[in-house]
């Protein structure tokens, strides 16, 4: 009889650490999606060392789409070049280009992809994952569009076609 009661205890505890892992892992995500659910006021260095802050350069005149890549992702970079191609399409956003590679990466990219000749953009490097973590990014692509009153109307985590961005663009 020891035994089974055991038994039905450690079920018991196991399940309510399975509950309470659950509990707060949702918790976790719905604090996330409240962060950014208008757009947060941040600062960041930009690629050639200037401080970028938000509260100046983000305003309700444009929409804004933050994209976060890294150089070597092949998915990041046929979503570059597809805005590259087609930003002509959606003049009112400001891009901002978020990465954690390294410079020279950066560099590279930059021959073959220009995206820092975008009229209204700014490439961010982060050293420290501060903005990936803020938006809770763990890995790139991702893209987060926000309407003229700075609300979060989209958000993409992968690969997404540039037919798919310049509709919610527009």
């Amino acid at each position: 009889m020891n035994k089974t009661l055991a038994i039905r205890i450690t079920i018991c505890l196991v399940a309510l650490s399975i509950v309470s892992l659950f509990i707060w892992a949702l918790l976790r995500y719905k604090e996330s999606r409240q962060a950014i659910a208008i757009l947060p006021t941040f600062e960041s260095e930009t690629l050639w060392g200037d401080l970028f802050d938000s509260s100046k350069s983000l305003n309700s005149s444009r929409r804004t789409a933050i994209l976060f890549f890294h150089p070597e992702c092949e998915f990041c970079t046929v979503e570059l070049n597809g805005i590259i191609r087609r930003h002509n399409e959606c003049r009112d956003v400001f891009w901002v280009f978020v990465t954690m590679a390294n410079p020279n990466e950066i560099q590279n990219l930059l021959i073959d992809c220009p995206i820092d000749a975008i009229s209204n953009s700014v490439i961010l490097y982060e050293d420290t994952p501060k903005l990936h973590s803020l938006f809770d990014v763990k890995g790139p692509p991702a893209l987060f569009i926000y309407d003229y009153d700075n609300k979060l109307i989209k958000e993409y985590r992968g690969a997404i076609s540039i037919d798919t961005i310049i509709t919610d663009l527009k």
